[in-house]
């Protein structure tokens, strides 16, 4: 498989490994109490939870595939979770207005949500990283 199909897949299996984690504490967090209070630390919770998985995934992907290639997976895959997730706030059928304010108003803070962690930590193990060719024994 070549380089920019592999990284097209991994952006692929993250994206929908982020969003279903998104929507399975969605979920849960819905059946919790109505009150409210419940609802907005459960609310923080799913997001921390989000940023340990991108961040856990960020720290694989910079040691397995180099800095570089993990900026491009992560960002790619944390700008399609902002849209997925937004898609998932608003109403169906949505109201073209309001989506294209929520992208511009919500979307960079989703986006950083997954992008951050998961940068920080491809930098802490990418920058760690030997080359292959560092193995060959010569």
């Amino acid at each position: 498989m070549t380089t920019t199909a592999c990284i097209l897949r991994d952006i692929a299996v993250r994206t929908v490994t982020v969003i279903g984690v998104h929507l399975g504490l969605s979920w849960f967090v819905g059946l919790l109490d109505t009150s409210g209070g419940a609802n907005i630390g459960a609310g923080l919770l799913t997001f921390v939870l989000l940023m340990v998985l991108s961040g856990l995934g960020g720290l694989i992907d910079g040691r397995r595939v180099g800095v570089l290639s993990t900026v491009v997976i992560w960002v790619a895959t944390a700008v399609l979770v902002a849209v997925a997730m937004i898609a998932t706030f608003d109403p169906w059928p949505p109201d073209s207005g309001v989506v294209v304010s929520d992208l511009w108003e919500i979307g960079p803070f989703l986006t950083s949500l997954v992008a951050v962690p998961a940068l920080i930590g491809g930098l802490l193990t990418g920058l760690r990283r030997t080359a292959p060719e560092a193995h060959t024994g010569r």
